[in-house]
């Protein structure tokens, strides 16, 4: 077992991650509840988290105005 030293200075490692900015494409026709669902889903698939910043981006489909 590692001495505890390590134990602690491993745990406030872990405690002290950054928020990090996630981009969700979205288009003319979602709303913010779609918005909000692209949001939960990041976070459930654990590739984000709450705290993270999320930057919406909107984008028109060819043909759009």
């Amino acid at each position: 077992m590692p001495p505890p030293e390590k134990l602690l200075t491993e745990l406030t490692k872990i405690g002290g991650r950054q928020p990090r900015t996630h981009a969700l494409w979205v288009d003319e026709r979602d709303t913010p509840a779609d918005i909000d669902a692209k949001r939960d889903r990041l976070i459930a698939e654990g590739r984000a988290r709450p705290d993270d910043t999320f930057v919406c981006v909107r984008w028109k489909r060819p043909g759009e105005a």
